[in-house]
């Protein structure tokens, strides 16, 4: 009796464990509109992320972080031609690319303006709202680092480079804290491109090393597109095959590369992963979306697709792909669980991290939206 009681028990324990572990994936139908604000800007500003659920937009006029409910949290007033953007935590810049002028906001006011004195190609920010910047300077292009809400103008550090001998650095990645930088140098000879990654220590530790370059990787013919750090310790490097990443807070060091064999449609850097959608050739779907954790060379996730979309970004661990007024979101999985026209143009879809919540913004609307089953 004993024995059957314990076999009872066991194949009880059994079906209960497999029945919770093959729980089904909520997907969703519908959606309604939780809130809505009307825009008063045109569609000609445009939408980031922005310090957890916020949104920034930006123009050519100035800048404006919102909640998604439409609250003005800070604004900020220019005048750019050419305004590029980056974010880091609650610090932004925002640079004229091909002037002199940028602006640091650091979440609380109107921002900080700087002058360079040659022009800005490109410009990173760090949590403390340091910028490095990376401007154009004859042969001898310059890579210098402020921090205005510490030293105001005075240069924290400069990165003279050649571009003779060392080509031309296209562009740069900053660590969160700025004591490491990576630069991506394309040199051109006799016709063929090549290209380098070099990193830089400007901690203790790099005071002792010449040019306070710590190591770097000749990458050949295979072109690099971006460089990212994601704390300051990892950074990956972004190719036209696949991606590097580098490990080391000192010194950092090749960890594993993954070269893709499929053609790469577009690439999706998240804070704690990277995303690829590829084309997927021979039968069924079109698209393959591959997304490899930054700690391991295997992808985490790999699932095909065929929506037809024009944008994809990672928000909140999710995938958000939208096409005109339709779109379609993809959890952390890779599973589906959205996918449906919507009754506007969706021009920006963001996730709040609140059970199914997203922020949609249309031509003349910002809504927080929840998704349904109808």
């Amino acid at each position: 009796m004993f024995i059957l009681a314990a076999v009872v028990l066991l194949l009880a324990v059994t079906v209960v464990a497999a029945v919770f572990g093959k729980k089904k994936t909520t997907t969703y139908t519908q959606y309604e509109v939780a809130g809505a604000v009307d825009r008063q800007d045109s569609n000609t500003v445009k939408y980031v992320s922005y310090n957890g659920n916020n949104v920034l937009k930006y123009s050519r006029d100035g800048a404006s972080a919102l909640t998604p409910e439409g609250t003005v949290l800070w604004n900020g007033s220019y005048e750019m031609n050419n305004p590029q953007i980056d974010v880091c935590g609650a610090y932004a810049v925002i640079a004229d690319v091909g002037s002199t002028r940028l602006y640091v906001y650091n979440g609380n006011d109107s921002g900080v303006k700087l002058d360079m004195v040659h022009t800005i190609l490109q410009a990173r920010v760090t949590n403390s709202g340091a910028v490095a910047v990376l401007m154009e300077n004859g042969n001898s292009n310059l890579i210098s680092m402020y921090n205005p809400y510490e030293t105001g103008n005075k240069l924290v550090y400069e990165v003279p480079t050649n571009v003779a001998t060392d080509g031309f650095p296209i562009n740069i990645a900053v660590s969160p804290d700025g004591k490491m930088l990576a630069t991506n140098y394309v040199n051109v000879s006799s016709g063929v491109a090549s290209s380098r990654v070099t990193f830089y220590n400007f901690d203790e530790y790099g005071k002792n090393v010449v040019d306070h370059i710590v190591t770097a990787k000749e990458y050949g013919d295979e072109l690099v597109a971006e460089i990212h750090y994601v704390s300051g310790s990892t950074a990956y490097v972004l190719t036209e095959h696949g991606f590097t990443v580098f490990s080391g807070s000192q010194i950092p060091k090749e960890k594993y590369t993954v070269r893709l064999e499929e053609e790469i449609v577009s690439v999706i850097p998240g804070p704690e992963k990277v995303g690829f959608v590829t084309l997927n050739p021979g039968s069924g779907d079109k698209y393959r979306l591959k997304v490899y954790n930054l700690s391991s060379e295997n992808p985490a996730v790999d699932r095909t697709f065929s929506f037809d979309y024009d944008t994809v970004c990672e928000s909140g661990g999710e995938f958000l792909f939208t096409a005109g007024a339709s779109c379609m979101i993809m959890n952390a999985k890779g599973e589906t669980i959205f996918s449906r026209n919507m009754d506007n143009q969706v021009n920006y879809l963001f996730g709040l991290g609140q059970n199914g919540r997203y922020l949609l913004i249309t031509d003349s609307q910002l809504q927080t939206i929840k998704l349904t089953n109808g």
